[in-house]
């Protein structure tokens, strides 16, 4: 596994902003892997419930409900990463698969759970970042075979910090850094928060209230107050350098115990996980996204429409491409890396043992233009597409293939493999190759399919998959019958 090493910052030039378009497309899409990861499990709490805070289970439920708006038969596959304690000194870790739907879902989304909160109180005091490299010992080879979203809370954030740095180290480029309220602790030594520079986008959503001192109800039954309340400080999160940072403001109404959570702290992610689910009465598991939350309060402005165009609107998902205006302020771009186009700054990582080969944005182009968003798109049988994608490796040569498929599934077959495209290129080193392959579309599907398309990246050990995010709706070319009726003449 690489060494740990001092990471420098980045300066990237901010006059970059002044000449950007109006929007900066996202290229991944619903085919991909999300990692989530919980912060800190006060220790009273596993007196209850000795599992993961319930809250990241729905998070996971409502991000395959999303995948039903592009998608029949989504099935997710999920993962947990679980950390038990055995006792004060001793603790064991592994990885199992929940649902394994790799044969059997048009979707090829993967989501992973990462639950530590056996060690994430105040008995335990493990560092955030032994958490991200035991959890990166035993992560399955799929968590790194397609675009990654890594989402963290509070101490969470750091555990993921870790783990994006060890991915990266690898030479893996991670799609999405999201951060909600993050919060490492220094007394338990825990990682700084910090924008890794194989992160392509990083989106951070944070506020902070003075640290007030509130009382969690842990027994309502309980007649000794002091053994019915447990006193905890609402801890604040912060911007993050380098990340599309959203200041939240003040979530909380301490007028009504149904708003929200007693810690704004932990408002965070129900305001995030409004925006995955943005249904009316949307439940975490533990609260609920109310109507008066989502219209006319101040969880979301004018610009985020009640919470439809907010946080995970930027993800593959629910991404919106072209589409989305940079209209924010802060402008969204703040958190794009500098090859998107973006002002992000990162911290450098060490690349002498990054080995694997990455394939991104992925674009397909009919008579010069971008096919935009998830189509369906109109592609008559014979017509030439453009395929244009980025491919890198920073230490071996690799194969780029392209292929056919009827799904977003690349473990569940293809339907025709566009050998003649197969491109082989040498070494990029941190550079990036960015080829355009002309498919001359005739003799290779039938009008009425529906399919999309896919580029798998190996160097022979390591493979990765990357697929364009529009759907193509192939038609018959038009055919034509010219008729000629005699006329005739009187006398």
């Amino acid at each position: 596994m690489p060494s740990m090493f001092t990471s420098i910052m980045r300066n990237q030039t901010q006059a970059l902003l002044l000449c950007l378009v109006l929007s900066i497309p996202r290229f991944a899409s619903a085919d991909g892997v999300t990692i989530i990861t919980h912060g800190f499990a006060p220790d009273f709490l596993s007196l209850y419930s000795p599992d993961n805070p319930e809250w990241v289970d729905r998070m996971e439920s409502a991000i395959e409900n999303r995948l039903y708006e592009h998608f029949p038969n989504p099935r997710v596959s999920t993962g947990l990463v679980k950390f038990t304690q055995i006792n004060s000194l001793l603790y064991t870790y592994n990885f199992q698969w929940i649902t394994n739907h790799f044969s059997d879902s048009s979707s090829g989304e993967i989501v992973i759970i990462v639950d530590w909160a056996d060690l994430a109180g105040l008995d335990e005091a493990v560092p955030t970042q032994t958490i991200a490299e035991n959890a990166f010992a035993v992560l399955p080879v799929q968590a790194y075979q397609l675009p990654i979203h890594l989402i963290g809370h509070s101490r969470g954030t750091s555990v993921n910090t870790r783990l994006c740095e060890l991915i990266g180290e690898e030479g893996i480029w991670v799609d999405q850094f999201t951060t909600l309220d993050p919060h490492p602790v220094a007394a338990f030594n825990d990682e700084t928060v910090k924008v890794h520079e194989n992160v392509l986008f990083a989106d951070n959503y944070w506020r902070d209230d003075g640290g007030l001192l509130r009382t969690k109800d842990i027994d309502p039954k309980e007649s000794d107050p002091q053994l019915r309340e447990i006193g905890i400080p609402d801890v604040n999160g912060r911007s993050i350098d380098g990340a599309f940072n959203r200041n939240l403001g003040a979530l909380d109404d301490e007028d009504d115990p149904d708003y929200g959570y007693y810690h704004e702290h932990s408002d965070t992610h129900l305001w995030y996980h409004g925006t995955i689910d943005t249904a009316l009465y949307a439940f975490d598991g533990e609260h609920f996204v109310l109507p008066e939350m989502r219209y006319g309060s101040v969880w979301w402005n004018e610009h985020e429409d009640e919470g439809h165009n907010a946080g995970y609107i930027y993800s593959r998902i629910a991404g919106r491409g072209d589409d989305y205006r940079l209209t924010t302020d802060p402008p969204i771009v703040d958190g794009y890396h500098g090859i998107h186009g973006g002002g992000g700054s990162r911290y450098l990582l060490d690349w002498t043992n990054a080995v694997w080969p990455n394939v991104f944005k992925f674009e397909i182009e009919a008579n010069g233009a971008p096919l935009q968003g998830w189509g369906p798109h109109q592609i008559q049988v014979g017509q030439p597409l453009d395929l244009k994608y980025e491919a890198q490796d920073n230490d071996s040569h690799f194969t780029v293939s392209l292929f056919v498929d009827e799904d977003r599934n690349p473990y569940n077959g293809y339907l025709v493999s566009l050998d003649h495209l197969t491109d082989t290129h040498a070494a990029t080193g941190q550079g990036w190759y960015h080829p355009t392959k002309t498919w001359n579309t005739g003799g290779f599907v039938s009008a009425g399919t529906d399919c999309y398309v896919y580029a798998k990246i190996t160097d022979g050990t390591h493979t990765r998959y990357f697929y364009a995010t529009p759907k193509l709706h192939f038609v018959a070319v038009p055919t034509y019958t010219i008729s000629s009726s005699a006329g005739s003449h009187g006398s």
